[in-house]
């Protein structure tokens, strides 16, 4: 498999992002931690492909707070596809995980708005956007860290 294209995207970034996350959540930080609005393209409101990430916004959440709380997911047909992973805590329940992801879903609607990639952090849940999700397992586990809230 191949690496997201983006540098801002970049498993060594988005993994230093990580750790800032942490650091700043052991001081006090809010809810998002951070987010990460993808410059490697935009979609054309009321195009096919917004209804498919409207889909799966609405579904990743559930999805998630289900199956562990960790999922991914992809709605629609190529070139219009999307894929989403989100991922919760392991000490929260499958009620505050949905919650989570549901805040997150809506704060890459709100912050990141035509843009074909997001990544959001919060202190109980990540949730990532793609148009292609192009990473390792490896990368996974070390990307798309629960940041545990202090």
């Amino acid at each position: 498999m191949d690496t997201p294209p983006s540098s801002a995207l970049s498993p060594s970034y988005l993994l230093l992002i990580s750790h800032l996350c942490f650091l700043l959540l052991r001081h006090g930080g809010a809810d998002p931690l951070y987010q990460i609005c993808g410059n490697t393209g935009n979609y054309t409101a009321n195009s096919t492909y917004e209804p498919n990430l409207r889909q799966l916004r609405a579904s990743l959440p559930s999805i998630a707070s289900v199956s562990d709380g960790f999922s991914t997911a992809s709605t629609g047909e190529t070139p219009d596809q999307v894929w989403g992973l989100a991922l919760c805590r392991g000490d929260i329940n499958a009620t505050d995980c949905r919650t989570c992801l549901g805040g997150a879903s809506n704060d890459t609607q709100q912050l990141c708005r035509t843009t074909k990639r997001a990544v959001i952090c919060t202190t109980t849940a990540s949730s990532s956007i793609q148009p292609k999700l192009h990473l390792h397992l490896q990368q996974l586990q070390q990307i798309y860290i629960g940041i545990p809230k202090t």
